[in-house]
Formats: C-alpha cells, sequence, structure tokens
C-alpha cells in the first residue's frame, strides 16, 4: 500500500535539522549580546551601564504591560522613574547648555 504524507525518517531529519538551526541562532546571538557587552564595557563605567540595563528593563515592563492590557502597574511605573534618574544622574541632559 502506498505510504501517505512524509516518511518518519525525513521527519525525523527535519526536526533535528530545525533543532541545529536554532543552536546555531541562539549561539550567534549570544556571541553577539556578549561582544556588545564587552565594547559597552571599555566605554562606559559600571554605573552609566547599570542605568542604560535599568531603563531596558523598565522598558521592556513597561511595553510588555502596556500591551497586555493597557494598564500599568505601580510597580513598572516606579522602575521607570528610578530608570530615568539613574540615566539623569550618569548622562546629563543639561551639559550643552
Amino acid at each position: 500500500m502506498a505510504q501517505r504524507g512524509r516518511p518518519k525518517n525525513l521527519e525525523k531529519q527535519i526536526e533535528e535539522t530545525s533543532a541545529k538551526m536554532r543552536e546555531l541562532v541562539s549561539e550567534k546571538w549570544r556571541k553577539k549580546a556578549r561582544a556588545e557587552a564587552e565594547a559597552l564595557a571599555e566605554v562606559l563605567t559600571d554605573e552609566q551601564f547599570q542605568a542604560i540595563r535599568k531603563a531596558q528593563i523598565a522598558l521592556g515592563d513597561f511595553v510588555q504591560e502596556f500591551s497586555d492590557d493597557f494598564d500599568i502597574d505601580l510597580r513598572t511605573a516606579r522602575k521607570l522613574q528610578r530608570a530615568y534618574y539613574a540615566l539623569r544622574g550618569q548622562f546629563s541632559p543639561y551639559e550643552d547648555e
């Protein structure tokens, strides 16, 4: 009787290849993130780097909460406020004036 659909060995090959591709892509992203962090560490002070990281996390939380239900949690608002003042303390917006 004729077999319908893909043969099982082909399905297995496709699954294995997909897993390898996911692994390669994630390793590529990890290397890129590591290289970017090392480059930033050479130019920024630790306090500046931490201020930027706080802002990234707070903004990520804000965007996620806002897109989920258009309701912002008080903790997220406080994170944004702390991140703002951390950035302002490290990168003064008034230096050029």
